[in-house]
């Protein structure tokens, strides 16, 4: 029963607050060649800052074969809305390391950059693009593919408009 966890990593955390408005932070997480269940992560870096409503976050990893860096920034200094942007990149992704029941072998080049306004579906304001780039799933071989989705919502109607090829894999 549980997870079977081997860490090697340093922490610091330093702050005060809990609401994201007046949050004063500042947290370091770095993790060394580290097994989370039959995750093998060789690096695994973790920043968090919040100061004056405006939270910056940076996390980079490398596993077996993936590479990734996410980087997600929430702004809470309006009350009436959250705002956010996000830059999100794995190279090298490959299904199989990390759900080995898949099957699935994959070499997937991914990136997701959007930003936003709002979390709740009703108010939702939010501008995504994926791309995917020199990539393989199983046997299919994909040059580029890119998925924009555009989502605005208004007092009376919520307009969503998705641009993809992704029906060329």
């Amino acid at each position: 029963a549980g997870i079977k966890t081997n860490l090697n990593l340093n922490c610091e955390v330093v702050g005060k607050g809990f609401s994201p408005e007046n949050l004063e932070t500042n947290i370091k997480l770095n993790s060394a060649r580290s097994v989370v269940g039959e995750l093998v992560f060789n690096d695994l870096d973790i920043s968090a800052a919040g100061k004056d409503g405006i939270i910056e976050t940076d996390i980079s990893f490398s596993s077996s074969e993936t590479v990734g860096d996410v980087k997600v920034d929430f702004n809470f200094t309006d009350s009436t809305t959250t705002k956010y942007n996000f830059d999100i990149a794995l190279r090298g992704f490959n299904i199989n390391d990390f759900i080995k029941e898949s099957g699935l072998t994959t070499e997937l080049n991914i990136a997701l950059t959007g930003d936003g306004e709002n979390f709740d579906q009703d108010r939702l304001n939010l501008f995504a693009v994926l791309q995917l780039d020199s990539s393989r799933f199983n046997d299919i071989e994909i040059d580029s593919t890119t998925l924009i989705a555009d989502i605005r919502s208004g007092d009376d109607n919520r307009v969503i408009n998705i641009i993809s090829d992704l029906a060329d894999l």
